[in-house]
């Protein structure tokens, strides 16, 4: 069996209907991550749904998701881009794990990626739709912590187990109670 508990498909199902872009940052603070998103600094905290809403206005003016909103969890900083995905840019995940790691996933905009990156290398990047697909022969650090999880073709069973892995991976679980605190939300202009 797998443990994709029904709280991590309730946060999908109320959360994460659409796209999913979170990035896990340990060893950096906010105000670092937030450069390295290359945040305009608006000065302004919100719910996840506040941030939601402000962010469809966002991508009206810019035609491109160009908004989070990034908080503590843990000893672990949280970045979850509604419908975004600059978190899992090349070049975002190697400024935020240069001093330790990061985790980014994205479910959405036709693609199931899990990365991991330590000291601005990477571990491991799995395609999820191809993970539980995969021979014999290829194997990744990461598998201990997919062990056991589904991997499908079902978007919601999907969603729940990149939860289950993220919160395998920094012991930290992403939860309502988080998405519903006021964190700090990032702006920016350009994607790249």
């Amino acid at each position: 069996m797998h443990d994709i508990d029904t709280d991590y498909r309730d946060i999908v199902s109320e959360w994460f209907t659409e796209s999913m872009s979170i990035t896990f940052s340990h060893g950096i603070s906010i105000d670092e991550v937030a450069t390295a998103f290359g945040d305009l600094d608006t000065g302004r905290y919100y719910t996840y749904p506040e941030a939601v809403e402000e962010s469809y206005e966002a991508f009206e003016a810019a035609g491109i998701g160009c908004a989070a909103i990034v908080g503590e969890l843990g000893e672990w900083v949280v970045t979850v881009e509604p419908d975004g995905y600059k978190g899992n840019l090349w070049h975002v995940l190697q400024r935020l794990s240069q001093f330790d790691r990061a985790i980014s996933v994205l479910c959405g905009h036709g693609t199931y990626n899990l990365s991991y990156v330590v000291r601005s290398q990477m571990v491991a990047d799995l395609r999820l739709w191809d993970y539980s697909r995969r021979s014999a022969i290829e194997s990744s650090e990461l598998d201990p912590y997919v062990d056991g999880l589904e991997f499908t073709e079902n978007d919601l069973l999907v969603k729940a187990s990149v939860l289950a892995v993220c919160a395998r991976m920094t012991g930290e679980r992403l939860d309502s109670d988080w998405l519903n605190r006021r964190h700090r939300w990032l702006l920016w202009e350009d994607p790249d």
